[in-house]
Formats: C-alpha cells, sequence, structure tokens
C-alpha cells in the first residue's frame, strides 16, 4: 500500500468513525428525550461498532471510498441509513463493524462481480 493510499485509508476510517459518534450521540439523546430505551440499546450498539471499526481492512476501506466517490455519495448515504434502522425494529443491534458492514460489503462485491463481465 502507498503512503496516498494509507493516508485515504486513515481518513475514512476517521470519517466513519465521526458518523458513528455522531449517530451514537442523537441515539443517546433521543433515548434521554423520549425514555425510549431502544434507542439507547441502539446508541450503545453503535458504539459498538465505532469501537470495532479497525477491523475493516484499509484495503476495503479504499475500495469503498471509490465506490462512494463514483456513485457520488451514495455508499455514505446507504451507510447513514443502516444506522439509523439499527435497533429500532428494522436492524438487528450489532456487536462489531464486521457484522454491520457485511451486508454492504457483500452487496458491493456482488455489484462488481457482476460489473466486470460488462466492462469490455
Amino acid at each position: 500500500m502507498t503512503d496516498e493510499q494509507a493516508t485515504i485509508a486513515h481518513i475514512e476510517r476517521n470519517g466513519l468513525c465521526a458518523m458513528l459518534l455522531v449517530m451514537a450521540i442523537a441515539r443517546e439523546v433521543h433515548a434521554r428525550a423520549t425514555g425510549d430505551q431502544r434507542f439507547a440499546d441502539a446508541a450503545a450498539a453503535i458504539r459498538k461498532i465505532e469501537a470495532t471499526l479497525h477491523t475493516i481492512s484499509d484495503d476495503t476501506l479504499l475500495m469503498w471510498s471509490g465506490i462512494n466517490d463514483t456513485s457520488e455519495g451514495a455508499l455514505s448515504a446507504l451507510i447513514g441509513l443502516r444506522l439509523n434502522q439499527v435497533g429500532v425494529g428494522v436492524l438487528p443491534l450489532y456487536d462489531n463493524a464486521a457484522e454491520f458492514f457485511q451486508p454492504i460489503s457483500d452487496k458491493v462485491d456482488d455489484i462488481l462481480r457482476n460489473a466486470r463481465p460488462k466492462m469490455h
């Protein structure tokens, strides 16, 4: 990995960490305002995702960064949408980043696998 790629991966990881922390804080505020324990549980799960983000490889983050740029932010929007759905009846509570990001990673792999034969 080049220094430039390592820098991009570092920036992407920090950006995702910030997104996760902001979402966790928003869930905590919502939990206090409503008294709804689901939001407190969601905040705790999102903090677990953030705390284990280091388990996502730099190569994966680089690939996601390129896809996000190419798709004009669609991947970031998808991640944000999934975060909104954690622990409120749509998506389960996650124990780590790998569990949360696996469906996204699988979908990206499927899209890339299906696109390669058509790129000639």
